[in-house]
């Protein structure tokens, strides 16, 4: 007889068991024996003596140890600060590297702190413009987006940050915002340099009217579309500025060596790509001009038309129109020279090269040296020549009734025979 879960749990508590408690387990049932014999429980017959206790077992864990006396922690502590504390061979080596590391890492970041352009404020940002764009100039024309000549706090905070300067910029502001107009000039950037390009640009708007014009008549005199150092030269000579050239050249020179118009002036490239060669639809900005001293030229003050675009459109029709008449002009004058004898060998030499290629090639298609009524006839219509053809051939052959190559061109003819 085999008591149930119920049961064994009322004998371990000391409690009387249940009525109807006791049952006989089925015949060949395999359910779990509970049963401890060293409590008195009973155990199934047969069985083993029931399962041990698990305080009885081998691996009991250690669910709740004593607590350590005070001296016993005090103990455990001394042996864990020695032997954190004591110096080993190995302990000794790993200190050595940590030291060398915290010293290569120092080292790094004194030498990034001085190399750091944002840190050396306005020699510094001058040397990153260089560094970043070639030269002042290039670097103030991706600052100056909109080639007003002027940047407000606000316009270059955020073209530095855009091209990537990281530094001071307040400082830096006050550093260039000298005479606290809140804005800042190329002259202010860089005083030698905008005083080279402004003086240089006003001297080229004095004589010549637009940047444009200057380009193509004063600078780029060869009309290759690049510049180099000698062109720079001889622009300044003929200004009579007083000015280095060297020092010049090395202030607008790209990064390729030479000088195009677009690096050159990035408005007159404009203007020349538009053909808006008279200035109806833009003007010269105040790039490099608006620290300069005395007057301005005419074409950096003026205002635009109204109706500028309309007139720019009227004036390429009529451009188109006058090449147009100049082409028909020309076609008319071909066909009415084929009315005379003189004409007819301008025709003759337009078309074949020479007189004595057109006799040969053209007219006397035989090559028996001379032509008839009909075979001259048949030259013109090949040729698309339209004119009077009787009056031409009666001025040629001279009443012969055939035409020979020294009627066309004697010279030629004695010199070949």
């Amino acid at each position: 007889m085999d008591f149930n879960w119920s049961t064994g749990l009322d004998v371990r508590l000391g409690r009387s068991p249940k009525a109807g408690a006791w049952r006989a387990s089925p015949a060949g049932s395999q359910l779990p024996v509970i049963g401890d014999e060293r409590r008195g429980t009973p155990v199934a017959p047969g069985s083993a003596g029931g399962r041990h206790g698990i305080s009885h077992s081998k691996t009991e864990p250690a669910l709740a140890a004593p607590k350590p006396s005070r001296k016993v922690a005090g103990q455990r502590i001394a042996s864990f600060m020695d032997r954190n504390l004591g110096k080993t061979e190995k302990g000794e080596a790993r200190l050595a590297f940590a030291r060398y590391q915290q010293a290569a890492a120092a080292q790094a970041h004194a030498h990034a702190e001085a190399s750091f352009l944002g840190n050396q404020g306005l020699q510094g940002f001058r040397t990153y413009l260089k560094q970043k764009c070639g030269s002042i100039v290039l670097g103030w024309r991706a600052l100056d987006e909109d080639k007003s000549g002027r940047l407000s706090f606000y316009e270059f905070c955020n073209a530095c940050r855009k091209m990537g300067y990281h530094g001071n910029l307040k400082q830096l502001w006050l550093q260039l915002d000298t005479n606290r107009n809140g804005a800042v000039s190329l002259m202010e950037i860089d005083r030698e340099v905008g005083h080279y390009m402004g003086t240089f640009k006003k001297a080229l708007l004095e004589k010549f009217g637009d940047m444009l014009t200057a380009w193509r008549q004063g600078i780029d005199v060869n009309h290759n579309g690049r510049i180099e150092q000698k062109e720079v030269e001889d622009a300044v000579s003929h200004l009579g500025l007083d000015l280095d050239p060297a020092k010049l050249w090395g202030m607008l020179r790209g990064a390729s060596g030479g000088l195009t118009l677009q690096e050159f002036d990035p408005d007159a490239y404009h203007r020349w790509q538009t053909g808006d060669f008279g200035g109806l639809l833009s003007k010269t900005s105040m790039e490099f001009l608006d620290d300069m001293e005395g007057d301005l030229p005419a074409e950096a003050t003026r205002s635009l038309e109204e109706g500028g675009a309309k007139n720019w459109r009227a004036g390429l029709v009529a451009k188109d129109h006058a090449e147009f008449k100049e082409a028909s002009d020309k076609v008319k004058k071909l066909r009415l020279g084929l009315h005379t004898v003189d004409g007819f060998k301008q025709a003759l030499v337009h078309r074949c090269g020479s007189l004595y290629g057109a006799w040969r090639e053209a007219l006397d298609l035989d090559g028996n040296g001379r032509l008839t009524m009909s075979e001259f006839c048949q030259a013109l219509h090949r040729l698309a020549f339209h004119g009077d053809v009787k009056n031409l051939w009666k001025e040629l052959n001279s009443g012969k009734g055939y035409l020979l190559f020294s009627d066309l061109d004697p010279k030629t003819d004695a010199m070949i025979s």
